[in-house]
């Protein structure tokens, strides 16, 4: 996305999921601590629910109170599909697959909201946004997330997005046709204001 833009979306090659601690306190560590264990639980349900392994995701610590977790379109055929209501489906499929969490910020589905650049420093924290791997996210290793994200290293890790998982595909096929109504409510809303 773009910030500003005024205009429609038609593709996305990652499903992004956002995700924050509600509880913000002046210590990085204890935010990152609080939230670390609500974003193991999520990626340990989706990988469970959906068939998926650590390697078909791509996580970024924020540098902040979070994590952005993607997941390649292609895995579901997302990278194939066009369509307006892109950040509707996006929005109904995070929600479907993090069971509504209330760490989720599900305001991010539209076209003009940002997440910060990889590797760009946080102004509070002093703190770059890093890849993590899922393997440190799931040992709940706060150290070497934290050190990566002072020093801007990264973990090496490699995404495999190639084979369509037909668990998440049948999601995607239900989320696009939950959208139409959804879009056609949002468009509405829109022309009102």
């Amino acid at each position: 996305s773009t910030a500003g833009f005024k205009g429609k979306c038609f593709f996305m090659n990652y499903l992004w999921i956002d995700i924050d601690t509600k509880t913000e306190t002046s210590d990085t560590r204890e935010n990152l601590k609080s939230v670390i264990k609500e974003t193991k639980q999520i990626l340990n349900d989706i990988m469970l629910n959906y068939d998926l392994q650590e390697n078909n995701f791509r996580v970024f610590y924020s540098g902040n109170k979070g994590f952005h977790i993607g997941i390649p379109s292609a895995l579901f055929g997302g990278d194939k599909f066009g369509s307006e209501a892109i950040p509707t489906i996006a929005k109904i499929m995070a929600k479907e697959l993090t069971n509504r969490s209330s760490i989720v910020d599900f305001k991010i589905y539209n076209t003009n909201r940002l997440f910060r650049t990889p590797f760009s420093k946080h102004d509070k924290t002093g703190l770059y946004k890093v890849i993590v791997s899922v393997e440190t996210i799931l040992n709940q290793d706060v150290d070497k997330i934290l050190t990566s994200a002072e020093t801007c290293v990264n973990e090496p890790v490699i995404v495999e997005s190639s084979i369509v998982n037909y668990k998440l595909k049948e999601l995607f096929d239900k989320c696009c046709g939950k959208s139409g109504k959804e879009f056609d409510l949002l468009e509405t809303v829109k022309e009102e204001h």
